[in-house]
């Protein structure tokens, strides 16, 4: 608790802390894939930039194992995850995990200790540096503080990173550098039985909690502040159940029906239950429980309803999502996408226009109020809260952020703070974000890009190769970042020959990328087929097809074309 009490009176002593801490979001994988955004501090290359240069404005995570300055953007992302110790994460829709940023205690995956400042590939359970095996078959991921999480198609959790106080849930006290597998409730050590039916995780500071589901919420790793919620402040390497409002350890009955769960790093975790009801457990030093009190608990307790006083006769209801913040504050997003915050708010994380702490719910205010403001945000569809700052995605695709700035983690190109939420200049189309300590990651969903294919044949005298040029044409409005275009070749070629293309002659199939186009550029393969066995009249014909692009095409009518050529004699062919 001194730590962060220390780190309080450092930000309100001239903020010259720049330390890191946790991640805090509600944010969810699922989106649709795209290309990955960062800003803000970047001391341990968090930005995955390829350098360690802060910045205040978004720009392209480097593409995996790329220098400085990086010729290629990372693509395919679903989901991010930022984490404490300057960790960046992501999850890529291959069900592979990349990590970057600080590598001190393994939380990057790779196997090694060294920091990374542009992605690196999360390593396989039991591999060893250098790895020849990956992490894969992944659903969603967390961070907590220096160690990260993973969800598996199988239900099962995979953790790596710092384990000083168990928060890696494998039975031990060991720091990790690739996944170990997450033991299953009470198990010894080394453990016969491992966690299974897990429906999401979230990490927090040195510990770890996971949504089953049926609707049970289970922590593991450190609990001097009754952040496990089962009744004690007695710390476990492997999970144990959340217990029940009212209930005392040793418990009988146990948290159920939860539908969301989000971290603290704090000491501290929050849940959302039947009804929209918000639980949290665990530090309460700065009111982030939202109950009215600043007394920890071991055990949850609701969040009380916007306007409330201790004892709360009314409680916050019809919540969707929540996320704790790093340094003691919480927000929410409740019907219409109303946004709310409760906790720490000395800078203006809460976004309710003062820099006044809140134990229980107030409304965060629209874009550009002052106070008291007279609107609201609303159309929130997800919410992050970082160590000092908060941020939230609304429905038409833009972000918006407020509290601390000094590090630029409000992406408005400033480093000045403010105290109600403002637009990240630029950013559109984002589908997936979350707020790190005092960085920020994004996914944004590319333009829809036409691709428009066109295919021509030719032929010389007497020689009986057909030679076919194939176009790929991208006319907007967004940028093709991969594609390829099948042409499928007469059943009389006996060989093809075409660079940078791959032939299957069992189905007589020529696949050609497009690359990367801009709008209204064009990509062309020369592909040459020679034809054998050939008879009088007898027509060839070919058809190129768009197979496969990035992102969707949205428009199928323009994806074909055909060409076709004729036997004239044994040795001429007609295009």
């Amino acid at each position: 608790m001194a730590r962060f009490r220390g780190r309080l009176l450092a930000a309100l002593a001239g903020f010259t802390l720049v330390s890191a801490s946790l991640l805090a979001s509600a944010d969810a994988a699922g989106g649709p894939p795209g290309p990955a955004v960062s800003w803000g501090a970047n001391l341990h290359g968090q930005l995955g930039d390829g350098t360690t240069v802060q910045r205040n404005s978004p720009v392209p995570v480097c593409a995996v194992g790329q220098p400085a300055p990086c010729p290629g953007q990372l693509t395919q992302v679903v989901q991010v995850a930022a984490g404490d110790d300057d960790l960046s994460i992501a999850l890529l829709s291959d069900g592979t995990v990349l990590g970057w940023g600080q590598n001190n205690t393994g939380a990057v995956g790779d196997g090694t200790t060294t920091d990374r400042s542009v992605p690196t590939r999360v390593c396989a359970v039991g591999q060893t540096a250098p790895c020849t095996a990956f992490l894969s078959g992944v659903t969603s991921i967390a961070a907590g503080r220096s160690h990260a999480l993973a969800l598996l198609t199988d239900g099962s959790v995979v953790a790596w990173g710092l384990n000083g106080q168990g928060q890696l849930g494998d039975g031990t006290l060991t720091n990790s550098s690739t996944p170990v597998r997450v033991c299953a409730v009470g198990q010894p050590t080394p453990c016969p039985v491992f966690l299974t039916g897990v429906s999401q995780l979230v990490g927090g500071n040195n510990h770890s909690v996971a949504l089953l589901t049926d609707g049970s919420v289970l922590t593991w790793g450190n609990n001097d502040s009754g952040q496990l919620g089962n009744g004690t402040t007695a710390g476990s390497v492997v999970p144990v159940q959340v217990c029940a409002m009212g209930q005392t350890a040793p418990c009988s009955a146990f948290l159920s029906g939860v539908t969301s769960i989000g971290p603290g790093l704090l000491d501290d975790s929050v849940a959302v239950g039947p009804g929209g009801v918000v639980y949290g457990w665990g530090n309460n030093f700065f009111g982030q429980l939202g109950d009215g009190t600043t007394v920890d608990r071991s055990t949850p307790v609701q969040a009380c309803a916007v306007g409330q006083t201790a004892p709360c006769s009314a409680f916050l209801t019809g919540i969707t999502s929540v996320a704790a913040g790093t340094f003691s504050h919480t927000v929410a997003i409740g019907s219409g996408g109303a946004a709310f915050a409760w906790g720490s708010n000395n800078v203006g994380q809460l976004g309710d226009g003062t820099s006044t702490a809140r134990s229980t719910p107030v409304r965060v205010c629209a874009v550009g109020q002052t106070a008291p403001c007279s609107s609201f945000l609303t159309g929130a569809v997800g919410i992050s809260a970082g160590t000092f700052h908060s941020s939230a995605v609304l429905g038409n695709g833009t972000m918006v952020t407020w509290g601390f700035n000094g590090s630029g983690q409000l992406g408005d190109g400033t480093t000045t703070s403010r105290t109600v939420p403002g637009a990240v200049p630029g950013l559109s189309n984002v589908t997936s974000a979350i707020a790190g300590d005092d960085h920020n990651l994004a996914v944004v969903n590319p333009p829809a890009a036409d691709i428009q294919v066109r295919l021509s044949a030719s032929s010389s005298l007497l020689n009986p190769t057909i030679t076919y040029t194939v176009t790929a044409i991208n006319r907007g409005p967004g940028t093709v970042t991969s594609g390829t275009i099948t042409l499928r070749v007469p059943n009389s070629t006996t060989s093809v020959s075409a660079s940078g293309c791959s032939y299957n002659s069992g189905n007589k199939t020529v696949t050609c990328p497009t690359g990367q186009l801009g709008v209204k550029q064009a990509s062309s393969h020369t592909v040459r087929a020679t034809q054998s066995a050939l008879t009088v009249g007898l027509p060839l014909p070919a058809t190129a097809t768009r197979t496969a692009s990035t992102p969707t095409d949205p428009n199928a009518a323009n994806d074909q074309a055909s060409a076709s050529c004729l036997v004239v004699t044994g040795l001429i062919i007609l295009c």
